[in-house]
């Protein structure tokens, strides 16, 4: 896995043209909606639930009356000191290192792979 990197950065391995214009075609148009289509989705979204159900809904008067009040500084949050906190923090920290070095290695890896595939259809053609 490390000769991989290192051939990397020493551009044996590089693409011939990393930054080149790619050409995309045949993908599919952007979806074209009728002025009916858009009045009659207007009209849906105007609609009661009542309506849309049919009948009238049997929890309409349920909450009534009650509110949420809860805020932030009603929930019982446990206080670290601030030793907690820094270990916390720096597992953290080592965490993302980690994910970020297997970023890399994986990114590696894949240009590795597209130099190879760049190379064998240079080949073929």
């Amino acid at each position: 896995m490390g000769t991989v990197v290192e051939a990397l950065r020493d551009k044996e391995n590089a693409p011939s043209d990393p930054l080149g214009v790619i050409e995309i075609g045949g993908l599919p148009l952007l979806p074209s909606f009728s002025e009916e289509m858009i009045q009659e989705a207007r009209a849906l979204k105007t609609l009661s639930i009542e309506g849309a159900h049919g009948r009238e809904d049997p929890f309409r008067d349920y909450f009534t009356g009650v509110k949420d009040t809860t805020v932030l500084s009603d929930l019982e949050v446990s206080r670290k000191d601030s030793g907690e906190e820094s270990i916390l923090f720096n597992e953290a920290q080592q965490a993302l290192n980690r994910a970020s070095a297997l970023h890399r290695e994986a990114f590696y890896r894949s240009r590795a792979d597209l130099s190879r595939y760049e190379a064998d259809i240079q080949r073929l053609t």
